[in-house]
C-alpha cells in the first residue's frame, strides 16, 4: 500500500516543480491560455479562422474558468492554469478514496490503493494532471457527476448531477461518452428524477450550444462538432491497437477487470472472447519489436531491450493463470453501476486513443475508471474465500504493475538548463518591436511584451494544422507575405519538426539556435519540440561585418548604400580561388534571402561549369559556432523529395587546413540555414581561434549562394 501512495507523494512533487515555469510543458498548454487571454482583452474565441486566432476543439469551459479567476484578481498566467488542474486532480482523488471508502465499507487501504492507482498512472496518461489543458477539470467535473448519481437521494442532488455532467461536456466533449451510463442508472434506480437528470442534462448542453452557436454566427458548431469530423478515425486503433498498447502500457487495467468479469459474468464465453481478442494484440506487437520510435512506449524504462517489453503482460498473465480463481463464482458483488463506468471509461479512452493527433491523455478516462472500480472489483475477488496463497498472486499481480509504471520525476521538471534557455531567448527577442509571432507560444506578446487588444494574442500552431482539412488559414499569405512589404509581425520564432505555409516567401531564417542539452527547453510531454528558428522579413538590410585583426569582416555582403558601385571581395575581407564567385558579391532588387546582396558561385549568368571557394578568417571561441544561409541551384530541376548531394561543400578550418566541421549542401533550391560546430576539444587546444570559412564549389552541375553568416551560441550557456 505504501508503494502506490508512493506515487503520490511522486506526482506531488513533480507537479510542486513544474508550477511556475513561465514556459510550455506541453507544447498546447500556451494554446489553452490563449484562449482566456482572448476572453480577457473582450475577443470572441469561436470566430472564422486567422492567424489572429484558430481555436483548439474543445468546449469553452476551462478558458472560462480562468478568465473568471482572473477577473476576481488571479493574475491570468501558466501558474493560475496549472494550479486549477492540480486542484481539480486532487478533488478528483478525494472522490476516488470518497466511493471506495463507502463501498468496501470503510476500507482505508482499498481507498488509499485506488488514489495510489489513479497516480501511478500519471505518467501512462501524459502528465496531464497538473497542466494548463482542460483534462483534469474535466475529470473531476465527471467524477462529481458519477458520484452524485449513484449516492443521489433527493431531486436536488440528481439536479447538482445534472450540472456537473453538463460543465464536464463544456470542459471537454468525452465526458458525454459517460452519459448514458449515468442517464440509464439514474432513471432505472430513481424513476422519473433520473429522467429530469438525462432531461436536464441534454437541456443545459443544448441551450448552451445553441447560445454559443449564435452568438459566433455558426462557427462554434464548425469547430467543436464538424471539426472533429475533419480528423481521421483510426478503426485499427480502436479494433486493435488501443488494447495492443494498454497490454504493454498498463496491463492491469484489462487483467484485474478480467478476472473479476470471469466470476461475475454467467457468460463464460465473454471472457473468453475478451482473452483470445487481446491474445491477438499481445502477438502483434510481440512480432513487431522492430517498431519505429513509439510515444506511448518511450517513457517505460524498462523498453531497452525491446523484448522486456513483453515482461510484464506475461508475468501478469502468468500470476492470474496460477492464482486458479477464473470463472469461480463470487461471494459478494460490487454494484453493476461500477462495471459500467469502468467500461464508458475504457470506450471513451478507445475514441480518444482512434483519433487523428491523440497523445497519451487518451488513457485518463480509463485510468480514472479503473482507479474507482479495480479496488472494488480486489474486494471482492478478496472477499470471495480464497486461500492466502490466492490473495498474495493477486497482490504480487499489482505490484510488478506498480513496479512497472515508475518513471523519472527529474525528466518532467524544468531544470536549471530550461530556465536559462528562456531566459535568453526572451532577451534575444528584445531587439525586435512587438508584436512577434511564436506560434507555439501564443501567449508571448500578453505575458512577455505586455501587449492588449488584439495584438495580445494570436493562433496556434495546432490551429493552423487542425483547419488545414477546411482549405486552412485564410489570410495566412497576406500576413506572411503582404505584397506590400508591411509586416504586422517583426520576427517569427518556429518550433522544431512544425511547418507554417508561405513563411519563407516573406521572411528568411535569421538564425537557428542550438543548445548544448538535447533537453533544453523541450516540451516535458505530449510533442516534444521547442523553439528552433528565428525568422525576420525579407527586404533591404544595412550592412553588418565583424571586427578581426582591427578589420571589419563582412557578414551578409551589403553595400553601403544602394547604388553604390559593386567593391572588390578584399574590400569585405573575403578571398576567392577560380572564377566562379566572380569579383564581388552578386546584388539583386529581388534577392531571396537577407537584403539584397549575398554570395554565389554562379554569378556570371548562372554559370553552372565554373568551379572554385571563396574564403574569409573568422574567430570562435569554445562556446561559439557559425551559420549561414545557403541555397544549391542545379542545372536541371531537382524531384521535389530527391534532392541529390553535390560536390559543394561548407567547411571550418584551422590554420594548418585541418577540418573541423564540413557540410555537403544539397540541391532542393531552397535557403537553408546550415550550422558549423567546431570539435570544440580541438579548438580549445590552438593558441590562435582563427578559423577558416570555406564554401567550395567542385559541381560543374549546380551552383551555390550564401548569405547572412552568424556567430552565435547555446541558448542554455
Amino acid at each position: 500500500m505504501s508503494f502506490a501512495l508512493g506515487y503520490v507523494v511522486l506526482f506531488l512533487y513533480v507537479a510542486a516543480h513544474r508550477l511556475t515555469a513561465p514556459f510550455e510543458l506541453e507544447w498546447m498548454e500556451g494554446g489553452m491560455i490563449a484562449h482566456a487571454l482572448r476572453l480577457k482583452e473582450g475577443l470572441a474565441i469561436y470566430a472564422p479562422p486567422s492567424l489572429d486566432f484558430v481555436p483548439f476543439f474543445y468546449t469553452p469551459g476551462y478558458p472560462m474558468v480562468l478568465y473568471c479567476l482572473d477577473q476576481i484578481g488571479l493574475d491570468l498566467s501558466f501558474s493560475l492554469a496549472r494550479t486549477v488542474s492540480l486542484l481539480s486532480t486532487l478533488g478528483t482523488m478525494g472522490l476516488i478514496y470518497f466511493v471506495i471508502h463507502k463501498e468496501s465499507h470503510g476500507q482505508k487501504s482499498l481507498a488509499l490503493l485506488g488514489i495510489g492507482f489513479y497516480a501511478a498512472l500519471y505518467r501512462s496518461s501524459g502528465t496531464f494532471y497538473d497542466l494548463a489543458r482542460p483534462d483534469a477539470l474535466m475529470l473531476f467535473l465527471l467524477s462529481g457527476s458519477i458520484v452524485a448519481v449513484y449516492y443521489a437521494q433527493c431531486l436536488r442532488i440528481l439536479s447538482l448531477a445534472a450540472i456537473l455532467m453538463s460543465t464536464a461536456f463544456l470542459t471537454k466533449q468525452t465526458a458525454a461518452v459517460f452519459f448514458p451510463v449515468l442517464s440509464f442508472y439514474a432513471v432505472f434506480k430513481h424513476r422519473w428524477r433520473g429522467l429530469i437528470f438525462s432531461l436536464g442534462t441534454l437541456l443545459l448542453c443544448s441551450l448552451t450550444i445553441l447560445e454559443l452557436n449564435e452568438q459566433s454566427l455558426g462557427s462554434f458548431w464548425t469547430y467543436i462538432f464538424e471539426g472533429h469530423q475533419g480528423h481521421v478515425f483510426y478503426w485499427k486503433n480502436i479494433g486493435l491497437k488501443y488494447w495492443r498498447d494498454l497490454i504493454f502500457l498498463a496491463p492491469l487495467t484489462l487483467f484485474l477487470p478480467l478476472l473479476w468479469f470471469s466470476r461475475y459474468t454467467p457468460f463464460k464465453s465473454l471472457a473468453w472472447l475478451l482473452v483470445l481478442h487481446w491474445a491477438i494484440a499481445f502477438f502483434q506487437r510481440a512480432s513487431t519489436l522492430d517498431y519505429p520510435p513509439h510515444m506511448y512506449y518511450r517513457e517505460l524504462f524498462y523498453e531497452t531491450p525491446r523484448w522486456l517489453i513483453l515482461s510484464v503482460p506475461l508475468v501478469l498473465a502468468f500470476l492470474l493463470f496460477i492464482s486458479k480463481q477464473w470463472g469461480q463464482s463470487l461471494t459478494q458483488r460490487l454494484n453493476a453501476y461500477w462495471l459500467w463506468i469502468y467500461i464508458a471509461g475504457a470506450g471513451a479512452s478507445a475514441l480518444n486513443h482512434s483519433t487523428q493527433w491523440a497523445y497519451s491523455n487518451c488513457f485518463m478516462l480509463l485510468g480514472l475508471a479503473f482507479s474507482i472500480s479495480a479496488p472494488l472489483m480486489l474486494n471482492d475477488l478478496l472477499g470471495s474465500k480464497l486461500k492466502s496463497k490466492q490473495q498474495w498472486y493477486l497482490w504480487a499481480m499489482i505490484l510488478v504493475q506498480l513496479t512497472a509504471w515508475l518513471y523519472s520525476p527529474h525528466a518532467q521538471v524544468p531544470k536549471n538548463n530550461d530556465y536559462r534557455a528562456w531566459s535568453a531567448l526572451t532577451e534575444r527577442l528584445q531587439d525586435y518591436t512587438s508584436p512577434i509571432f511564436f506560434p507555439a507560444h501564443p501567449t508571448y506578446n500578453a505575458f512577455e511584451r505586455k501587449l492588449k487588444g488584439k495584438s495580445a494574442v494570436h493562433t496556434h500552431q495546432m490551429g493552423i494544422r487542425d483547419v488545414a482539412y477546411r482549405g486552412g488559414v485564410r489570410d495566412v499569405k497576406k500576413r506572411l507575405h503582404p505584397k506590400d512589404h508591411i509586416y504586422h509581425w517583426s520576427a517569427v520564432i518556429t518550433n522544431g519538426r512544425t511547418h507554417n505555409p508561405y513563411l519563407a516567401q516573406g521572411y528568411y531564417e535569421a538564425n537557428r539556435w542550438l543548445y548544448n542539452s538535447q533537453d533544453s527547453l523541450r516540451a516535458k510531454t505530449g510533442f516534444l519540440t521547442r523553439p528552433q528558428s528565428l525568422w525576420l522579413p525579407k527586404g533591404p538590410s544595412a550592412p553588418r561585418s565583424i571586427l578581426f585583426n582591427h578589420q571589419a569582416l563582412s557578414l551578409n555582403f551589403e553595400k553601403d548604400e544602394p547604388n553604390s558601385a559593386h567593391k572588390t571581395w578584399a574590400d569585405y575581407r573575403w578571398s576567392t580561388q577560380g572564377s566562379a564567385f566572380a569579383h564581388h558579391p552578386l546584388c539583386k532588387k529581388y534577392w531571396s534571402a537577407e537584403g539584397n546582396c549575398g554570395a554565389s558561385s554562379g554569378a556570371l549568368k548562372s554559370n553552372f561549369e565554373a568551379k572554385g571557394s571563396l574564403q574569409s578568417t573568422i574567430h570562435l571561441d569554445h562556446s561559439q559556432h557559425l551559420s549561414l544561409l545557403a541555397k544549391v541551384i542545379t542545372s536541371k530541376p531537382v524531384r521535389k523529395y530527391k534532392p541529390r548531394s553535390t560536390k559543394i561543400e561548407l567547411q571550418l578550418i584551422n590554420q594548418k587546413g585541418k577540418a573541423l566541421a564540413r557540410s555537403t549542401v544539397y540541391s532542393d533550391a531552397k535557403w537553408h540555414r546550415i550550422v558549423l560546430i567546431p570539435r570544440f576539444d580541438t579548438l580549445i587546444k590552438q593558441a590562435e581561434n582563427a578559423l577558416i570559412l570555406k564554401v567550395i564549389d567542385q559541381d560543374s552541375k549546380a551552383y551555390i549562394m550564401i548569405d547572412d553568416i552568424k556567430v552565435d551560441q547555446a541558448l542554455d550557456l
